[in-house]
């Protein structure tokens, strides 16, 4: 139920998402349609004014009231040019921005307009086209007989390029909002289609993905359930589960394998040196065994290296300790040795790994474990070196005593060296070992 409630939260943010975007979108494409439709009245607009009035007014002085001849002759020009067409009225402006000309006789010649942005802006040569969806004072009339008007104001310029006046031009916004209108039509359908086809696909991806979440849960409940059970055998059982622990470390590296054995050797020697009980006894000699768990997961081009390795291969090499804490730990009678197989790798001067603990911070039975695992370390043969000699191992441990190692666990293994309760040459017996650590 979890999977389908996941598909339709996502249904639904998925289509409030494609909405939105298809709405902004629509709106953006349809503005600029009418940008566009506008633009076009605009240049229009210009050209009527080089091509149809500029050249007729070179010579005439705009600043004084037209002369009823030249008031007729554009009348003429522009009944015959423009207001048979799209146009429905004319105006001329003065660079003073009085209105000098207008084909509408109810507009009042002479009449100021100095806070008209629109005439200042023409009067510096620029062609201004806009949308007019209220009245203003310049085109009151206008607007009271055709509702919304597309103005376009352009600049009058004589043959020598100096500005006469602005030439402006009302055309009804209507006339050009059907093919506006369809032309947003065509795009808003485009964009719904294409959306829509987004939508459903996400959709369909979506329960593809969440029919492949409900049958994973199914795997994964299954596997719970039966690790659930693998849990009980293995608390009734721990020799088994030591065993294949073990042989799976010897399974990919047997020398990791025989480096376990030869480390458990010397770590119980240096725990019953130092007193430790009985049962912190047994829970070394285990987490020994199991130290170096966490190499099953690393890579064997770089386990089996017969080279020395490289920054980045101990930088994996490193990463054993973490990763054999994680595969003991959910194994409830061994949950106690994470402590130990996460820090056998610190140093007594903080410089170790993972955690940079120092001194005693670190777990006693994990010093004793990193005194015992550089010393069988040292005495082995291994791909790219041979085994140190005891004497040359024991000079290393004491070069690195209170450095490397906690003293006292170096002092340990030298008294048990001596006296022989450990010896640095053994015989590996991999079962007799694991079934003496099960019954121990």
């Amino acid at each position: 139920m979890r999977s389908f409630g996941l598909v339709e939260t996502f249904a639904i943010r998925s289509f409030i998402a494609v909405a939105l975007m298809a709405s902004g979108l629509a709106w953006a494409v349809m503005l600029s349609v009418e940008r566009v439709a506008v633009e076009q009245a605009a240049e229009t607009g210009r050209l009527t004014a080089e091509m149809v009035i500029a050249h007729h007014l070179e010579d005439r002085d705009l600043t004084d009231p037209l002369s009823s001849d030249s008031v007729d002759m554009i009348d003429e020009y522009i009944v015959q040019d423009l207001l048979e067409t799209d146009i429905i009225a004319v105006k001329l402006w003065n660079t003073d921005r009085e209105l000098v000309y207008s084909s509408n006789a109810e507009d009042e010649i002479g009449t100021s307009y100095n806070d008209s942005s629109n005439v200042s802006s023409a009067l510096e040569g620029v062609v201004v086209a806009n949308i007019d969806r209220e009245s203003h004072p310049e085109s009151t009339n206008q607007y009271a007989e055709y509702g919304d008007l597309i103005e376009v104001y352009a600049p009058l310029l004589g043959a020598d390029g100096e500005t006469l006046g602005v030439f402006e031009i009302y055309v009804p916004y209507a006339i050009i909002s059907p093919r506006v209108r369809d032309a947003n039509l065509l795009i808003l359908g485009i964009i719904v289609a294409g959306s829509l086809i987004v939508y459903f696909t996400q959709i369909r991806m979506m329960q593809n993905a969440a029919r492949k979440l409900k049958d994973t849960e199914a795997l994964v409940s299954t596997v719970n359930d039966r690790l659930q059970g693998s849990l009980r055998s293995i608390e009734e059982g721990s020799l088994g589960t030591l065993q294949a622990l073990i042989s799976a470390v010897d399974a990919k590296d047997s020398y990791t394998a025989r480096h376990s054995l030869g480390v458990t050797d010397y770590a119980v020697a240096i725990g019953r040196r130092m007193g430790l009980p009985h049962e912190e006894i047994i829970d070394l000699e285990r987490a020994s065994l199991l130290h170096d768990i966490g190499k099953i997961g690393v890579p064997e081009s770089v386990l089996l290296k017969p080279t020395k390795l490289t920054t980045e291969d101990r930088r994996t090499i490193e990463e054993h300790s973490e990763m054999g804490a994680h595969i003991i730990e959910s194994i409830p009678f061994l949950a106690g040795l994470v402590p130990i197989v996460r820090h056998h790798h610190e140093r007594w001067d903080g410089s170790g790994y993972p955690a940079g603990l120092r001194g005693k911070e670190a777990p006693l039975m994990a010093r004793i474990l990193s005194v015992a695992d550089a010393f069988d370390a040292m005495t082995s043969n291994r791909p790219y070196r041979s085994a140190l000699n005891v004497s040359t191992a024991r000079a290393e441990l004491l070069r690195f005593r209170g450095i490397q190692f906690d003293p006292a666990v170096v002092d340990a293994l030298s008294e048990a060296l001596d006296l022989g309760e450990v010896s640095a040459s053994r015989q590996y017996d991999f079962m007799s070992r694991a079934v003496t650590t099960g019954s121990a």
